[in-house]
């Protein structure tokens, strides 16, 4: 009673242990937690010496050997996972700390949890939906909002959303974001990509950082995402060479250039296409562990189920096979398969949110539910779990379509397209998806690709000594360049008193005519020397 009475006679603490060991058994503290640690390891020699030690022990103090391997008994298994006393409290004072963070200030609460857990990608995935249950929206990376860790925005509604932190994006490193985040705080936000690398810092991320920007949505106010990928290599090349203007040791001239010449000049033109939900879904889970993404309805979806409906695979995994589990997911794709004795049965692969798993439809329940599998609907399913190797199939039982209009509150009077796997279809569009998706896999067969000479106007100008004047000059030529783009290349030289300094611009792009030439002369009269050179490659 003396040792258990603030615990209602169960044991709690390892003190406990120690002190029951002491009194029971006669042992001294530090002999007391020698058998807690022995306990611990569970080492089978040493607890067979302990025991023995401790019934003996016991006899010696009075008390009955059954009683003694009962108490033994007792607090073998206990030993081995309690807390002592000290770290308990502390436990249990961090418990009721972040209790009351989360039901009162729920929003930063999980904020904070998900920078703590930026690394670990289960956690982040089991703290999303968490946060979708609770009514907090988690919006997707952006390039002009989102910062190194997961932050905080007031909605219109008065809410309070968390936006998706660029460092929780594979490949991305928060050191890397430093100096476009300095930029965009004092150049930003964006409105083209043009703009973006022109006064935004992205010089630190290479190639494959942009794309998994990209793939992930964070540049998706821009345009679509496969389109900006087509021209990836040119935002790195751009991006690279206002990076090196802003760097480099120019003279007074080359400055009055860098700084006068407008990103309307470096223009990138995304090529047209249109990125499927699907696709989108895929990227963001491999990029981030789960689809964050506005055109996913799953991630809509997820308010409106309560915990008895999964839709992570993090929430089926261990679940027992003899359980039915309930399911919410897309189809992805459909495989009509016939068992040995010519029974038809469909393998359906179903998208969650962090990931994909294979739905078994036997032919008992195909009868039942022979139009619901279509590639694109969103269904939910009751089944058996099983798991093998990591990798889980549902036996559907039960299956149903959930009915988008009705959950969105969709008007009536909205246009009707016709709609392929969530995108929007329309016209030719389906002729330009191949063509693109042709360009994308290798060249078609019977397309002529058309062979253009290319070109390269050379501007050579001399720096003077009326800084005014060379100010005068630059403007006059920027309003030729700017007043003529094309698919030809512009070269710089800015001559001074000691050196030439070279200045390339690769994605800056003009219509190297005679008459641009000729134009140019005129302004630059015996300041320089306007050329138009012929590119072989």
């Amino acid at each position: 009673e003396e040792i258990l009475e603030e615990t209602y006679g169960v044991i709690v603490y390892q003190d406990q242990v120690l002190h029951i060991a002491r009194e029971f058994a006669g042992y001294s503290l530090g002999e007391a937690d020698i058998v807690r640690k022995a306990m611990g390891k569970k080492d089978p020699e040493i607890m067979a010496e302990e025991k023995t030690k401790f019934i003996t022990g016991s006899l010696d103090r009075g008390h009955p050997e059954t009683l003694a391997v009962q108490v033994f008994d007792l607090i073998e298994p206990f030993a081995g996972y309690a807390f002592n006393k000290a770290h308990s409290v502390s436990y249990g004072m961090v418990s009721y700390w972040t209790a009351y963070m989360k039901a009162n200030y729920p929003a930063e609460y999980m904020a904070s949890f998900m920078n703590s857990y930026m690394d670990k990608k289960d956690r982040l995935i089991a703290a999303v939906a968490d946060c979708r249950r609770m009514g907090i929206e988690v919006l997707p990376p952006d390039i002009n909002k989102s910062y190194s860790k997961f932050t905080i925005e007031d909605e219109a509604d008065s809410k309070k959303a968390i936006r998706f932190g660029l460092a929780a994006i594979k490949n991305i490193g928060s050191e890397a974001l430093v100096p476009f985040l300095n930029s965009r705080k004092e150049n930003g936000p964006f409105g083209t990509i043009e703009q973006l690398c022109h006064e935004g810092d992205i010089s630190s991320l290479n190639r494959k950082a942009i794309e998994c920007l990209v793939m992930s949505g964070a540049f998706d106010n821009f345009g679509d995402r496969t389109g900006i990928l087509e021209v990836s290599d040119r935002i790195s090349s751009l991006a690279q060479d206002e990076a090196n203007i802003r760097n480099s040791n120019q003279s007074t001239m080359f400055e009055m250039l860098g700084d006068s010449v407008g990103t309307s000049l470096s223009s990138i033109e995304i090529p047209f296409s249109s990125t499927s939900d699907h696709q989108k879904r895929v990227w963001e889970v491999e990029l981030m562990g789960m689809s964050i993404s506005g055109a996913s309805n799953l991630g809509k979806l997820l308010s409106g189920f309560g915990n008895d409906v999964s839709v992570m695979l993090n929430q089926l995994h261990g679940v027992n096979g003899s359980k039915s589990a309930v399911l919410a997911g897309q189809i992805s794709t459909v495989v009509d398969r016939f068992t040995r004795d010519n029974r038809p049965f469909k393998v359906v692969n179903i998208e969650v949110l962090d990931g994909s798993l294979e739905a078994v439809v036997w032919e008992d329940v195909l009868n039942k539910t022979s139009d619901l599998w279509d590639p694109g609907r969103i269904i939910k399913m009751k089944g058996k779990l099983r798991e093998r190797d990591g990798e889980v199939t549902i036996s559907v039982t039960e299956a149903n379509e959930i009915n988008l209009d009705k959950i969105f509150e969709e008007g009536e009077n909205e246009t009707k397209e016709p709609y392929t796997n969530g995108s929007v279809v329309s016209g030719n569009t389906a002729d330009k998806n191949l063509n693109i998706a042709q360009n994308q896999n290798g060249d078609s067969q019977g397309i002529a690709k058309p062979v253009a000479s290319r070109k390269k106007l050379m501007l050579s100008i001399r720096e003077s000594n009326d800084a005014g004047n060379d100010q005068m000059l630059l403007d006059d030529v920027k309003r030729l360049l700017l007043g003529s783009s094309g698919n030809d290349e512009v070269g710089i030289e800015i001559e001074t008193e000691s050196s030439i300094v070279v200045m390339e611009w690769p994605p800056v792009k003009i219509d190297a005519t005679p008459e641009l030439e000729s134009k140019l002369a005129e302004v630059i009269g015996s300041s320089g020397k306007v050329t138009i050179q012929s590119l072989m490659f």
